[in-house]
């Protein structure tokens, strides 16, 4: 079984690691979400993490976030459709096999802690579901992690996608 070791080296063969502390968060976040509007999903692929670390680190630094409505006006036809496209693609049967087929590798337990709590386990893309269509069903690019340990994967925002 692989461990939480095996994890961090998983993530460390991305081409360069991006940590950004706090500060840093704040100022990115002030400058881009606050003052510019620009929306998580923008942020997101310009810090080259996900949305959901986004919307962590506002919350973590104490920024409000804007309503449902005010978000959508502030996006992008294209960006609304990225996120339309996203959520059928995992839905999808082909999604639905390959969470499967990665959970059954790893015997249904987290790589990072063992927990085997069902309900609790999530399937994590090591390559980023949004910028590697080619990866995106491949098992050697999925793991299984406990909802604590794949928030702790984003929340550090250790993956940075060249």
């Amino acid at each position: 079984m692989r461990s939480m070791n095996n994890i961090n080296n998983l993530l460390r063969h991305n081409q360069s690691i991006m940590i950004h502390s706090k500060e840093e968060w704040q100022v990115i976040l002030q400058n881009d979400y606050v003052d510019k509007k620009k929306s998580t999903l923008t942020i997101a692929k310009e810090q080259h993490c996900s949305a959901f670390v986004v919307g962590r680190w506002l919350k973590k630094c104490d920024i409000r976030t804007r309503g449902t409505a005010e978000t959508q006006r502030g996006v992008k036809k294209k960006d609304k459709h990225k996120t339309c496209e996203a959520q059928l693609i995992r839905t999808s049967t082909k999604y639905v096999e390959w969470r499967l087929a990665v959970y059954q590798r790893d015997s249904f337990k987290c790589v990072g802690c063992g927990d085997a709590q069902g309900g609790n386990l999530q399937a994590h893309h090591i390559l980023h579901f949004a910028s590697h269509l080619e990866a995106r069903f491949d098992v050697s690019n999925g793991t299984t992690l406990c909802k604590k340990c794949h928030g702790k994967i984003h929340i550090h925002n250790f993956i940075h996608v060249a």
